[in-house]
Formats: structure tokens, sequence, C-alpha cells
């Protein structure tokens, strides 16, 4: 036994998996190219350049190289270009953005403080980080100059992720070093507290108690948290973060009418709390939705929906005798095909911004399921 667990060890850590972009190879010669979101003893996750985020199986990785991360619009800093304001930003980040001057990094600087003054982080730390690229002998004072924004800020965890850069790139800094692992120190004992406080309430079949933990930590969380806290609610619970987010969701009924109406303004009659629905847990959702629904309309066998719907049993020799069905069977039928309703509706709402072709063939089946209820609700019953 001794002797097994170390071989699935060794099989398991034999890869040495970077950060950043990288190439994976998997067991079937299948290539997965990325950027790294979390790493777990078990499992890798993918942000894949389609959009699409992946899970893979250690166990299954044969190889993983870092590769060049893709150019995109806001890759590099441009000495002589702003970042474009979006419309959802207010007139006064536009106007400030318009009348920076952007070739100077005291300019990128100041307008990075504002950002924060004003509420807008995100966009601080990309001026900031624009203002240490242009002033490269003083890019490490700028980076620790951003590294207290965000903490004042209340971004610790983004705070963390600067001064780990900071760290690998000067690690003779003594000091640096003791200020980056104080913040993990901490950091780290909230991931600890938080992932044993899911753990008792996810036993305690505490679903919506669950979502409401973490929810407001996985939205919008860099990296590094995310694979700090994937590890240690795997390591509580048994099971990986976003596999346990999609079950609390699936089992917690919708707030306002506890699933109970098929109008309902907020989950729009699916039943569950759709509300808040993480990037992170989507895939498997979907995966899981999908899976469910297929199987519910396997309960059903076919040779019953052909007898009901099938035009060709309606003329002779068929029709000579009356298909009757049991009601508690019938009932049950029924039941199958409403759940797989529910689950279908919930997919397309889910992908509201997917392709017309995928949106009309979740309306097509939606159809099909409509027509095979209502036959079922007009058989004969005994």
């Amino acid at each position: 036994m001794a002797c097994a667990i170390l071989v699935s060890a060794a099989l398991t850590l034999a890869v040495d998996i970077p950060s950043g972009e990288i190439e994976v190879r998997m067991l079937d010669d299948t290539v997965v190219r990325g950027r790294v979101l979390v790493k777990t003893p078990t499992h890798l996750y993918l942000q894949a350049r389609a959009g699409a985020r992946v899970r893979l199986l250690v166990e299954d990785i044969v190889s993983a190289k870092r590769i060049k991360s893709p150019v995109t619009p806001d890759s590099g800093p441009g000495p002589t270009t702003t970042t474009p304001a979006t419309p959802d930003e207010p007139a006064a980040y536009r106007r400030t953005l318009a009348e920076m001057n952007p070739t100077t990094a005291d300019a990128w600087a100041g307008f990075g403080r504002w950002c924060f003054a004003n509420g807008f982080p995100a966009q601080g730390r990309r001026a900031l980080e624009k203002s240490a690229v242009l002033d490269s002998p003083n890019a490490r004072r700028r980076r620790m100059e951003l590294a207290d924004l965000l903490v004042t800020a209340g971004r610790r965890y983004d705070a963390q992720a600067v001064l780990a850069a900071l760290v690998r790139a000067c690690p003779e800094d003594a000091a640096l070093r003791k200020t980056f692992n104080q913040l993990s120190d901490v950091l780290d004992k909230e991931i600890d507290d938080l992932a044993g406080r899911v753990k008792s309430l996810y036993r305690a079949q505490a679903y919506g108690k669950v979502l409401d933990a973490l929810e407001p930590k996985v939205r919008g969380a860099p990296a590094m948290l995310l694979e700090t806290l994937s590890v240690k609610v795997e390591r509580e619970a048994g099971l990986p973060l976003d596999e346990m987010m999609a079950t609390c969701r699936l089992k917690t009924p919708c707030p306002r009418c506890k699933g109970k109406s098929a109008t309902c303004p907020t989950c729009h009659g699916i039943g569950w709390r759709v509300g808040g629905v993480t990037d992170y847990e989507r895939p498997l959702l979907l995966t899981r939705l999908e899976r469910e629904a297929a199987r519910a309309c396997q309960a059903v066998p076919s040779h019953v929906m052909m007898r009901l719907t099938d035009p060709r049993y309606q003329r002779p020799p068929y029709n000579r005798s009356v298909f009757v069905l049991a009601r508690a069977q019938r009932n049950q039928y029924v039941k199958a095909f409403e759940t797989a309703r529910l689950r279908y509706r919930a997919l397309l709402g889910f992908q509201a911004k997917a392709d017309a072709a995928a949106r009309a063939a979740l309306q097509a089946r939606l159809g099909e399921l409509d027509a095979a209820i209502a036959a079922l609700k007009k058989a004969k019953v005994r």
C-alpha cells in the first residue's frame, strides 16, 4: 500500500509546471495552450487563449513548458499612447486620462494615484505599472508604491502578487522579503479560516452559506489567491473548489421564490440561485447541467415516447390496442422531463452570449421537451 502511494506521488510530481503562459502536452498527445490560473496536487486550471477555462488532470500531463504571452492591446506600456477609456467609465476618468501626458513616468504615476483616490484601482494598477516600465531605474520604488496603494484600497491579494514579483526580481533584499512574508502570513491565515469554515458549512449542507463565503473571494480574484484557495479547500473538503461551488449552486433554491415559481423574475423559473455565478465555476457548472439534463432524458424509455408521439402508431395495426401507462410510472417520466427542462432552461440563461446556433439548438430541445411532457400528460393511465 505504501509503495502504491509513493508511486502515485512520484507520478503526480514528475512534471514541473511553470507559471504564466504555458503549453501542456497530455498523454493522448493533445496540446493545450493557456495561462495558468490554479495549480493543485491533482488538477491544473488554465485560461485558454480562446477564452474558455480548462481543467486538466495532473497525472495525465506529459510535459509543460513556458511560452511567449500572446500580444494583446494592453500588453505593452506604449510610451506615446494612453489606455483607451471605455464608455462605462465616468466622464471624470476619461477627461483626466485625455489631459495626461503619456510620455513620462511621473505623469502615469500621478494618474495612477488619481485612479486609486477616485475608485478605479484596476486602472490605477495599470497606470503605475506603465510608470515602472518607463522609469526602469526606479521601477522597484514605483512598484512598492503600487503595493501600498493596493493594500490601502483593500486589494491585498493583488498587492501580494506585486510583492511576489519584486521578491523574484530582488531575492537579496531582506526587507522586501520580510514585507512580503508578513502580508502572506496574514492572507494565508484568512484563507485557512475560510477553508475551514467552508468545510464545516458544506458538511452541514448549508450550501447557500458556502456560496456567500466563496463568491466574494473568487470573483475577479488574482491567480495567486485562486491557487492557494483551491489547494486548501480541496485539502480540507476533499473536492475541487469549482466542483464544490457548482454543487452548492444546484442545491441552493432561489432566494425569492424558493424554487416554487415558474415565472420568478429572479431565477426565470429555474428555481436555483443563479445570480452571482463566477467565471471560475461557470465551465464546470455548464458541463454538470448538460450531463444532468441528458441523464434525466435517458430515464424515459424511448419506446414509450415513440408510442405516444410517433404518427405511425396512430394508424393500423398499431392503434388496435390502447397504450396505457401506470399512473406512478407516467408521473415519474413527467418529473424526469421537467428536470431536464429546468437544466436546459438554465443552460440557455447561462449562455446568453453564446452564438445563435447554440442558443437555437437549446431552444429546439426545450420545445421537444414541452411536447413530450404534454404527450405524457395526455396519455391514458391506470
